[in-house]
């Protein structure tokens, strides 16, 4: 049984008729699957639960994943923090750019020194406040244990309510197209590499998972050697094309 959300992209979605997450990471799951001979469940779980950070803490494993709710979640990015407590997958989908938003108009004030600076981030995400930490030699005078400094939000949308309502002077997000296009959120700093990544998305597993890893790598390795997985990236414009997100050359490995 596998952990799904959704962040309304063509990777991961809830299609709204027929109230089921659909997307890339979808059509791999069933398809890898299929090819191992393996009846898979995804259910649906807030993402917390596979992975949790809160302001002055180290990010941890979420108590669904940890408790074995669930043998995996799907699509997360591998990063260096998470592989200190779990094990990923090979990729399946390629890592994000990161980014800091400002609400239109604004700046940080003395930036790159962010002193008195309030910064949003989105709880269990891979931009958390120990990855801006990473960018050290680029931002002077932050401090990631700093409660005053950092604030957590748990949903996107909350972290934009907070930029316009000056509760923040800017947020440590990724780059992706609901952000970019988003009226309410403008770019202020592309971090010109990801410093936080150790691969790409993938299944997210506890360490003792060798089983798993074993039979899902082998059977992804089979899938992409076929058209089958061709169709899947094709699927990203055409059967999941209403939703925001990459193309095919953005995801797809």
């Amino acid at each position: 049984m596998f952990q799904i959300g959704h962040y309304q992209s063509n990777t991961q979605y809830l299609d709204e008729e027929s109230q089921t997450i659909k997307g890339y990471n979808v059509d791999v799951v069933n398809a890898v699957c299929q090819l191992a001979g393996k009846n898979c469940a995804l259910v649906w779980d807030v993402y917390e639960n596979c992975w949790t950070s809160l302001p002055g803490q180290r990010s941890r494993g979420g108590v669904g994943l940890m408790a074995r709710w669930y043998d995996a979640c799907v699509g997360w990015t591998n990063t260096w923090d998470r592989a200190r407590t779990l094990s990923f997958s090979d990729d399946f989908e390629k890592p994000v750019d990161l980014a800091i938003w400002v609400k239109p108009g604004g700046t940080i004030p003395n930036w790159p020194n962010l002193a008195n600076a309030k910064i949003g981030f989105l709880d269990g995400w891979l931009t958390d406040q120990h990855c801006l930490d990473r960018y050290s030699d680029t931002i002077s005078n932050f401090d990631p244990n700093d409660i005053s400094q950092v604030i957590h939000y748990p949903r996107e949308d909350d972290i934009v309510a907070a930029l316009q309502a000056g509760e923040v002077d800017a947020a440590f997000i990724s780059v992706r197209p609901w952000n970019s296009e988003h009226p309410e959120l403008e770019l202020f700093w592309q971090a010109p590499e990801n410093r936080c990544v150790r691969g790409g998305l993938g299944m997210m597993v506890q360490k003792d998972q060798f089983e798993l890893l074993t039979w899902w790598n082998a059977a992804f390795q089979r899938l992409t050697e076929t058209s089958q997985y061709d169709d899947i990236c094709e699927r990203l414009e055409t059967a999941h094309g209403d939703q925001p997100g990459l193309s095919a050359e953005y995801v797809c490995v």
